[in-house]
Protein backbone atom coordinates (compact mmCIF):
# COMPACT_ATOMS: atom_id res chain seq x y z
CA UNK A 1 0.00 0.00 0.00
CA UNK A 2 1.26 3.34 -0.84
CA UNK A 3 0.92 5.90 1.74
CA UNK A 4 0.33 9.45 0.77
CA UNK A 5 2.90 11.96 2.02
CA UNK A 6 1.09 15.98 3.06
CA UNK A 7 3.90 17.23 0.60
CA UNK A 8 2.26 15.97 -2.11
CA UNK A 9 -0.70 18.26 -1.63
CA UNK A 10 1.34 21.11 -0.13
CA UNK A 11 1.06 23.16 -3.40
CA UNK A 12 -2.45 23.09 -4.40
CA UNK A 13 -3.58 23.64 -0.54
CA UNK A 14 -1.17 26.31 -0.17
CA UNK A 15 -2.66 27.77 -3.15
CA UNK A 16 -6.25 27.82 -2.25
CA UNK A 17 -5.48 29.42 1.24
CA UNK A 18 -3.79 32.07 -0.46
CA UNK A 19 -6.61 32.61 -2.83
CA UNK A 20 -8.79 32.47 0.31
CA UNK A 21 -6.96 35.02 2.64
CA UNK A 22 -6.88 37.31 -0.53
CA UNK A 23 -10.15 37.16 -0.45
CA UNK A 24 -10.71 37.76 3.19
CA UNK A 25 -8.43 40.58 3.44
CA UNK A 26 -10.21 42.10 0.56
CA UNK A 27 -13.80 41.78 2.14
CA UNK A 28 -12.42 42.68 5.60
CA UNK A 29 -10.54 45.76 5.12
CA UNK A 30 -13.00 47.22 2.88
CA UNK A 31 -15.49 48.30 5.77
CA UNK A 32 -18.19 47.83 3.78
CA UNK A 33 -20.24 45.23 1.42
CA UNK A 34 -18.55 44.10 -1.86
CA UNK A 35 -19.85 42.48 -4.83
CA UNK A 36 -18.10 39.78 -6.35
CA UNK A 37 -16.99 42.14 -9.36
CA UNK A 38 -15.11 44.44 -6.69
CA UNK A 39 -13.56 41.34 -4.61
CA UNK A 40 -12.01 39.87 -8.50
CA UNK A 41 -10.87 43.54 -9.10
CA UNK A 42 -9.53 44.33 -5.82
CA UNK A 43 -7.70 40.56 -5.64
CA UNK A 44 -6.59 40.51 -8.93
CA UNK A 45 -8.77 36.96 -9.17
CA UNK A 46 -11.09 35.69 -11.89
CA UNK A 47 -14.35 36.04 -11.05
CA UNK A 48 -14.74 31.85 -11.36
CA UNK A 49 -11.73 31.57 -9.13
CA UNK A 50 -13.59 34.09 -6.76
CA UNK A 51 -16.88 33.11 -6.79
CA UNK A 52 -15.64 29.42 -5.89
CA UNK A 53 -13.53 30.52 -2.94
CA UNK A 54 -17.02 32.58 -1.68
CA UNK A 55 -19.06 29.79 -1.81
CA UNK A 56 -16.39 27.76 0.81
CA UNK A 57 -16.38 30.67 2.95
CA UNK A 58 -20.20 30.89 2.87
CA UNK A 59 -20.79 27.64 3.94
CA UNK A 60 -17.77 27.96 7.16
CA UNK A 61 -19.47 31.14 7.91
CA UNK A 62 -16.40 33.34 7.16
CA UNK A 63 -18.30 35.29 4.97
CA UNK A 64 -22.18 36.43 4.56
CA UNK A 65 -24.25 37.50 1.56
CA UNK A 66 -26.81 40.04 1.30
CA UNK A 67 -28.33 40.04 -2.12
CA UNK A 68 -25.02 40.48 -4.82
CA UNK A 69 -23.01 41.69 -1.84
CA UNK A 70 -20.61 40.21 0.63
CA UNK A 71 -18.81 40.86 4.01
CA UNK A 72 -17.25 39.67 6.70
CA UNK A 73 -19.51 36.61 8.41
CA UNK A 74 -20.00 36.58 12.48
CA UNK A 75 -18.17 33.45 12.49
CA UNK A 76 -14.68 35.41 11.87
CA UNK A 77 -15.99 38.20 14.62
CA UNK A 78 -16.46 35.69 17.06
CA UNK A 79 -12.87 33.92 16.31
CA UNK A 80 -11.16 37.06 16.26
CA UNK A 81 -12.70 38.37 20.24
CA UNK A 82 -10.23 36.44 21.77
CA UNK A 83 -7.14 38.19 19.92
CA UNK A 84 -5.70 40.90 21.96
CA UNK A 85 -5.87 43.46 19.49
CA UNK A 86 -9.92 42.34 19.44
CA UNK A 87 -10.28 42.48 23.07
CA UNK A 88 -8.74 46.29 23.28
CA UNK A 89 -11.41 46.91 19.96
CA UNK A 90 -14.11 46.08 22.37
CA UNK A 91 -13.44 47.56 25.18
CA UNK A 92 -11.97 51.18 23.67
CA UNK A 93 -15.03 51.07 20.85
CA UNK A 94 -17.93 52.93 22.89
CA UNK A 95 -15.74 55.11 24.48
CA UNK A 96 -14.69 56.02 20.74
CA UNK A 97 -17.59 56.50 19.76
CA UNK A 98 -18.64 58.88 22.58
CA UNK A 99 -15.52 60.92 21.90
CA UNK A 100 -15.91 61.06 18.15
CA UNK A 101 -19.38 62.87 18.54
CA UNK A 102 -17.59 65.45 20.75
CA UNK A 103 -15.25 66.58 18.58
CA UNK A 104 -16.52 66.14 15.03
CA UNK A 105 -13.62 64.81 14.10
CA UNK A 106 -11.75 61.38 12.35
CA UNK A 107 -10.50 59.01 14.72
CA UNK A 108 -8.29 55.76 14.74
CA UNK A 109 -7.50 53.28 17.43
CA UNK A 110 -4.16 51.80 16.59
CA UNK A 111 -1.87 49.03 18.12
CA UNK A 112 1.67 48.73 16.93
CA UNK A 113 3.70 45.87 14.80
CA UNK A 114 7.50 46.14 14.21
CA UNK A 115 8.17 49.36 12.99
CA UNK A 116 4.37 49.69 11.53
CA UNK A 117 1.29 50.89 13.10
CA UNK A 118 -2.14 48.39 12.63
CA UNK A 119 -5.39 50.15 12.35
CA UNK A 120 -7.86 48.58 14.86
CA UNK A 121 -10.65 51.24 14.25
CA UNK A 122 -11.68 53.78 12.45
CA UNK A 123 -14.50 55.95 13.25
CA UNK A 124 -14.43 58.43 10.10
CA UNK A 125 -16.23 62.21 9.80
CA UNK A 126 -17.83 61.55 6.02
CA UNK A 127 -17.80 65.48 5.38
CA UNK A 128 -14.00 65.32 6.48
CA UNK A 129 -10.37 65.54 4.93
CA UNK A 130 -10.06 62.27 2.92
CA UNK A 131 -7.79 60.14 5.35
CA UNK A 132 -5.71 57.57 3.53
CA UNK A 133 -6.28 54.32 6.14
CA UNK A 134 -8.81 51.58 6.43
CA UNK A 135 -9.40 48.93 9.61
CA UNK A 136 -6.92 46.62 9.40
CA UNK A 137 -4.13 48.58 6.91
CA UNK A 138 -0.95 49.28 8.19
CA UNK A 139 1.43 52.67 7.87
CA UNK A 140 5.00 53.58 8.89
CA UNK A 141 5.08 54.30 12.53
CA UNK A 142 7.65 57.08 12.37
CA UNK A 143 4.99 59.02 9.89
CA UNK A 144 2.02 59.03 12.25
CA UNK A 145 0.45 60.39 15.14
CA UNK A 146 -0.54 57.00 16.56
CA UNK A 147 3.11 55.98 16.14
CA UNK A 148 5.32 58.10 17.58
CA UNK A 149 2.74 58.01 20.84
CA UNK A 150 3.82 54.34 20.98
CA UNK A 151 7.26 54.89 19.71
CA UNK A 152 7.94 57.45 22.49
CA UNK A 153 7.35 54.29 25.43
CA UNK A 154 9.51 51.76 23.83
CA UNK A 155 12.05 49.96 25.12
CA UNK A 156 15.47 51.39 24.03
CA UNK A 157 16.54 47.77 22.34
CA UNK A 158 12.72 48.39 20.22
CA UNK A 159 13.19 51.61 19.40
CA UNK A 160 16.97 51.55 18.00
CA UNK A 161 15.39 49.35 15.48
CA UNK A 162 12.97 51.76 14.54
CA UNK A 163 16.05 54.31 14.32
CA UNK A 164 18.07 52.01 12.38
CA UNK A 165 15.17 52.93 9.26
CA UNK A 166 15.00 52.79 7.12
CA UNK A 167 12.54 55.98 8.01
CA UNK A 168 11.04 56.62 4.18
CA UNK A 169 9.41 59.76 3.70
CA UNK A 170 5.48 59.36 3.18
CA UNK A 171 5.61 63.41 2.70
CA UNK A 172 7.73 66.28 2.18
CA UNK A 173 7.45 66.43 6.39
CA UNK A 174 7.69 63.13 7.26
CA UNK A 175 10.57 62.94 9.71
CA UNK A 176 13.58 60.65 8.13
CA UNK A 177 16.33 61.78 10.65
CA UNK A 178 16.85 59.74 13.59
CA UNK A 179 18.31 62.42 16.05
CA UNK A 180 15.18 64.65 14.82
CA UNK A 181 12.86 61.55 15.60
CA UNK A 182 14.29 61.32 19.38
CA UNK A 183 13.68 64.68 20.19
CA UNK A 184 10.59 64.20 19.13
CA UNK A 185 9.62 61.07 20.89
CA UNK A 186 11.35 62.74 24.37
CA UNK A 187 8.58 66.09 23.78
CA UNK A 188 5.74 63.32 23.30
CA UNK A 189 7.51 61.51 26.40
CA UNK A 190 6.91 65.21 28.00
CA UNK A 191 3.88 66.56 27.12
CA UNK A 192 1.50 63.02 26.72
CA UNK A 193 0.54 63.90 23.09
CA UNK A 194 1.95 63.32 19.69
CA UNK A 195 1.81 65.14 16.73
CA UNK A 196 1.16 64.38 12.89
CA UNK A 197 2.06 67.98 10.97
CA UNK A 198 0.91 66.69 7.27
CA UNK A 199 3.62 64.07 7.88
CA UNK A 200 1.31 60.65 6.19
CA UNK A 201 -1.07 62.80 4.56
CA UNK A 202 -0.42 66.23 2.70
CA UNK A 203 -3.66 67.59 3.56
CA UNK A 204 -3.99 65.98 7.29
CA UNK A 205 -2.88 66.90 10.59
CA UNK A 206 -3.75 64.69 13.50
CA UNK A 207 -3.12 64.57 17.57
CA UNK A 208 -2.47 61.53 19.33
CA UNK A 209 -2.39 60.22 22.54
CA UNK A 210 -1.03 56.77 24.01
CA UNK A 211 -3.12 54.10 26.05
CA UNK A 212 -1.02 52.81 28.61
CA UNK A 213 -0.91 49.75 30.67
CA UNK A 214 1.79 49.06 33.48
CA UNK A 215 3.78 51.99 31.68
CA UNK A 216 3.81 50.27 28.11
CA UNK A 217 2.04 52.33 25.34
CA UNK A 218 0.13 48.70 23.77
CA UNK A 219 -2.35 51.34 21.79
CA UNK A 220 -2.84 54.99 20.76
CA UNK A 221 -5.97 57.13 19.70
CA UNK A 222 -5.89 59.86 17.34
CA UNK A 223 -7.78 62.90 15.97
CA UNK A 224 -7.21 63.65 12.81
CA UNK A 225 -8.73 67.12 11.10
CA UNK A 226 -8.17 68.76 8.08
CA UNK A 227 -4.90 71.36 7.48
CA UNK A 228 -6.72 74.59 7.65
CA UNK A 229 -8.72 73.49 10.84
CA UNK A 230 -7.56 74.07 14.34
CA UNK A 231 -8.48 71.64 16.94
CA UNK A 232 -9.59 72.82 20.08
CA UNK A 233 -8.36 72.64 23.89
CA UNK A 234 -11.76 70.81 24.85
CA UNK A 235 -11.22 68.40 22.12
CA UNK A 236 -7.58 67.31 23.47
CA UNK A 237 -8.94 67.29 26.47
CA UNK A 238 -11.64 64.98 25.82
CA UNK A 239 -8.92 62.79 23.71
CA UNK A 240 -6.50 62.54 27.23
CA UNK A 241 -9.35 61.77 29.22
CA UNK A 242 -10.82 58.99 26.61
CA UNK A 243 -7.27 57.43 26.47
CA UNK A 244 -7.10 57.23 30.44
CA UNK A 245 -10.67 55.56 30.67
CA UNK A 246 -9.69 53.05 28.06
CA UNK A 247 -6.42 51.88 29.86
CA UNK A 248 -8.60 52.03 33.29
CA UNK A 249 -10.54 49.68 31.44
CA UNK A 250 -7.96 47.38 30.21
CA UNK A 251 -6.70 47.05 33.77
CA UNK A 252 -9.98 45.74 35.08
CA UNK A 253 -10.65 43.73 32.48
CA UNK A 254 -7.36 41.97 33.04
CA UNK A 255 -7.72 42.10 36.86
CA UNK A 256 -11.11 40.46 36.58
CA UNK A 257 -9.79 37.57 34.26
CA UNK A 258 -6.84 37.22 36.31
CA UNK A 259 -9.41 36.43 39.63
CA UNK A 260 -10.38 32.73 38.04
CA UNK A 261 -6.78 31.53 37.77
CA UNK A 262 -6.43 33.15 41.14
CA UNK A 263 -8.76 31.04 42.56
CA UNK A 264 -7.92 27.95 40.82
CA UNK A 265 -3.99 28.37 42.05
CA UNK A 266 -5.14 28.80 45.84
Amino acid sequence: MTIKTPQADSGPAISVLNRAFQVLNVVGESGRPLSLAEISRDTGLPKTTVHRVLQQMLELGAVERDGDMYRIGIHMFVLSSVVPEMVLRGVALQRLIELQRHTGHTLHLATMRNDRVVYLEKIANIHGADIPTTVGGSFSAHATGVGKAMLAYLPIPDLQRVLDGPLDPITSRTITSPSELVRCLEQVRKVGLAFDDCEAATAVRCIAHPILLMGEAIAAVSISFPRSAVLEKRAIAALRETCTSISGDMNRRIRSSAQPQLRKAV
